[in-house]
């Protein structure tokens, strides 16, 4: 019975000095994997903390890392292999084909990039990308960047929202109830007219000539008045081409294939 209390009361210590150990450990690794990275100090701690935890929860449901990344000078290189080049250097993405989309505030030239990896390259595509940043813009022109970087993960989590892990767009539930309706009006329609049909003893008619009497009716002058008329002018605008909705790509220094790109703001 002593023998076992021994037994127990090592194990007890040996758990009591492995596991701070273990959660140091974790911790550290979990800081190495930050989502928002304000080198610009653009924003203050406590906006940079609330920032961040909303990136770190829209990329864990969304299957796919979404960061955000501030600078004032990268060196002279160019916005968008910065953007790549930091996104694939840092180990981030999602699955196989690291999904992700980082972007980059730099405040020396006033630049933006955005770089997406993975599925994300299809989620935004160019179109998309300009709305997204129109969404936000105003406010981060403006200096408000706390508020205007949550506008623009709010928006990112609601474009991925539409798609699931694997980068497939979910059916819409509207498109499928109002076609799931149509469908039952359609089947209901055709047996309910043919019995709707089977009750009808007198058929309509589309002339007057069978309701008059013969020779009842007699004209004596018949003349035709033209009373006035009425023009109207309309221009009509030449029909422009819609933008496209592909993504361009290209591949970073590391041989990665990346969407997006970079604007000034």
């Amino acid at each position: 019975m002593k023998r076992l209390q021994l037994i127990l009361l090592s194990l007890a210590l040996l758990l009591g000095i492995c596991l701070p150990l273990c959660v140091k450990v974790a911790a550290s690794d979990a800081g190495t994997h930050r989502f928002v990275i304000d080198n610009a100090k653009l924003l203050t701690q406590n906006q940079a903390e609330q920032l961040e935890r909303s990136a770190e929860e829209i990329s864990r449901c969304q299957h796919c890392d979404v960061v955000i990344l501030t600078a004032d000078g990268i060196d002279g290189r160019n916005p968008t292999s910065y953007a790549d080049d930091y996104f694939d250097r840092n180990d981030y993405g999602q699955g196989s084909d690291r999904s992700g989309i980082l972007l980059l505030l730099e405040l020396s030239e006033g630049v933006r990039s955005i770089s997406t990896c993975g599925f994300c390259i299809d989620v935004f595509p160019d179109s998309e990308i300009e709305a997204l940043w129109s969404r936000c813009s105003a406010e981060i022109q403006n200096g408000r960047y706390a508020e205007g970087l949550q506008i623009y993960l709010q928006s990112v989590d609601r474009m991925l929202s539409n798609y699931d892990a694997s980068g497939n767009r979910k059916p819409n539930p509207v498109r499928s109830s109002v076609f799931a309706l149509g469908i039952g009006l359609l089947l209901g329609f055709a047996p309910v007219s043919a019995l709707k049909s089977q009750l009808k003893s007198v058929r309509s008619n589309y002339s007057a000539t069978d309701y008059v009497r013969a020779e009842s009716m007699h004209l004596d002058v018949k003349r035709d008045s033209f009373l006035y008329s009425n023009t109207s002018y309309r221009v009509l605008e030449s029909q422009r081409s819609a933008p496209s909705s592909g993504s361009s790509t290209h591949v970073s220094s590391s041989g990665v294939t990346h969407g997006g790109g970079s604007a000034k703001f």
